[in-house]
This record gives C-alpha cells, sequence and structure tokens, in this order.
C-alpha cells in the first residue's frame, strides 16, 4: 500500500486485539434510507461486547460521536476527530467495517479485511468485490458473526485497470459545462460540474467543446 507510515492513532490495544475502523451512515447524503442507521447502532451494539476488537470511529459529522454513550463497552471505543490520509490510516488498522461506499471499496481494492452495512442500493463494484472475497455485505444484525478479527493487509492491492477500459468509461460519461459551454467527453480527465438543477454532474475536463445537449445527473 505505498511506503506511508501507519497513522498514529489515539489509541493503544493489548495483544490479540484489533482494531476496527467504523463509518457511520452519511444521514445528510440523499442515498441515505433510515434502515442504515437501524443497522449501524445494532453494530455497535454488537461492537461494544466485544473482547477481541477495538473500534475507531471516524465520524462524518461531529454529532456522530454522542451515539457511542448509549453502550457499555468491553474496550472503550476511540473517535478519530482529526483527518488522516487514507492509506496511513488503513495501515493503521486491522479492518473496515463502513455504513458507506467509497471507504469500505477502497479498503477491499487494497487488501483490507472489508465489511459494509450500507443498505442503500448495492453497487456492483461492491458486488464483485464480494465475489473475489475482498468485501463482505452485511444485511442483518444477524450477520455480524461474519465480522472477524484481523491482523493488517489479507490480501495483495489489486492491479490497476486497463488504460482502455478507462477511456471506455471516459466515454460514457455524460456532458457537462465548462467554461461555460456544454462539451462532450473527450479525456479520462475529470472535474465535479457546477451544480445544474440541484444535481452535480461529473465530466471529463477537455480543451474543445461540443454540441452535445445538456444533461446533467449525478447522485
Amino acid at each position: 500500500m505505498g511506503s506511508e507510515a501507519p497513522a498514529q492513532l489515539p489509541l493503544s490495544v493489548e495483544p490479540g486485539v484489533s482494531i476496527a475502523l467504523v463509518r457511520p451512515p452519511g444521514e445528510q447524503a440523499h442515498y441515505f434510507v433510515p434502515e442504515s442507521m437501524d443497522l449501524y447502532r445494532a453494530l455497535l451494539e454488537h461492537l461494544s461486547k466485544r473482547t477481541d476488537m477495538a473500534v475507531a470511529l471516524a465520524p462524518r459529522y461531529p454529532e456522530q460521536e454522542s451515539v457511542l454513550a448509549e453502550f457499555d463497552w468491553a474496550i472503550p471505543p476511540t473517535v478519530l476527530r482529526q483527518a488522516y490520509p487514507f492509506v496511513s490510516l488503513l495501515k493503521a488498522v486491522d479492518l473496515v467495517i463502513s455504513s458507506g461506499g467509497t471507504m469500505a471499496r477502497e479498503a477491499a481494492f487494497l487488501g483490507m479485511n472489508s465489511y459494509t452495512i450500507l443498505r442503500s442500493e448495492i453497487g456492483q463494484v461492491d458486488r464483485y468485490l464480494e465475489s473475489l472475497g475482498r468485501l463482505t455485505i452485511i444485511n442483518r444484525a444477524s450477520e455480524f458473526a461474519l465480522i472477524k478479527p484481523a491482523s493488517g493487509r489479507l490480501f495483495t492491492p489489486l492491479s490497476p485497470v486497463d488504460g482502455g477500459l478507462v477511456d471506455e468509461l471516459a466515454g460514457r460519461i455524460p456532458p457537462c459545462v465548462v467554461d461555460g459551454v456544454w462539451s462532450s467527453p473527450a479525456s479520462v480527465d475529470i472535474l465535479i460540474c457546477p451544480r445544474v438543477s440541484g444535481v452535480r454532474a461529473v465530466a471529463p475536463v477537455h480543451e474543445s467543446g461540443g454540441n452535445s445537449s445538456p444533461t446533467a445527473r449525478g447522485r
């Protein structure tokens, strides 16, 4: 996972205890569904009773820290209140449990023991990582027993995709406004376009404009 040193986290654990990086649901995200919070609270209750796993919580919002006080913890959890480079952070933990998509996918891609409790629609990337045994998708509290202690990276990182595939994917990106002109994809460099009708769109950056009709898509 590169030459980065492990992040210096504000916790220490006894030998034999794994550190689980836990990411709460994105309650303010457009893809959030209430079932995600229900499963997340059940997860915290489960983890609070474990003596083989210490929780390092990476909250999305400051108010998400307070939910930890609802449970009696066998091993007190630690809240990460500062930002860490993600690869360095992964090197400091043993497994990742996320109620979102990005962190779980990146951890799985890089070879970490990774779990997702996302209750929104599961994407095909997640299904692919699951098929490789790199990502475990947990759908209900009865499946928490699938969460196993780990010691660092379990797999080698996945190889980068062929450049031709990247170009093909870029060609499928909808057009977007670049410098006030509606333009079609022409390269694999991307930017986040301004909001259009309340929707953020993603489109390639390129030098020449096109005549595509306006299309705004996003998540």
